[in-house]
């Protein structure tokens, strides 16, 4: 579980290196990317284990799986939001304490005076897709090893 926890983290900071250097002009600092990964990482493993918790919500006395698929995707939507809001600000935050140059590059949106701008946007998207994923990834095989 370690290694592939590892393996996950490894992959999400050359996405966020590479991904961030293409779309940006500005590339983003090592230690920034290796920060949003491990944040990535971490917020993974919060969703997906509540997730697993809601779907294996045992009925004690007759031992069987009570919750399904449907009913615990509802009950987990409201934290996968709030996580996702957390993960862009977090990211955020750190490209902001570690990336000057990108984090001009991304602020640029405010100086249009326009809320969603494009540079946002790509940003968003950008944190919001390997976590989706990884969720995606995970939610799949706790639905599989339940049935």
């Amino acid at each position: 579980m370690a290694g592939l926890l590892i393996a996950w983290v490894i992959g999400t900071f050359l996405y966020f290196k590479i991904v961030i250097d293409w779309a940006f002009d500005a590339d983003i600092m090592i230690s920034a990317a290796v920060l949003i990964a491990i944040l990535d990482g971490v917020s993974t493993i919060f969703i997906g284990a509540l997730h697993a918790v809601q779907l294996l919500n045992y009925d004690w006395t007759t031992g069987s799986v009570l919750a399904g698929f449907r009913s615990a995707m509802t009950r987990n939507l409201t934290v996968i939001v709030a996580t996702i809001l957390f993960n862009v600000v977090c990211a955020r935050l750190i490209i902001f304490g570690f990336s000057k140059d990108l984090n001009h590059e991304i602020q640029n949106f405010c100086q249009s005076g326009c809320f969603v701008h494009g540079t946002i946007l790509k940003f968003t998207l950008i944190v919001v897709f390997p976590l989706l994923l990884h969720y995606a990834i995970l939610v799949f095989g706790t639905y599989r090893t339940a049935k």
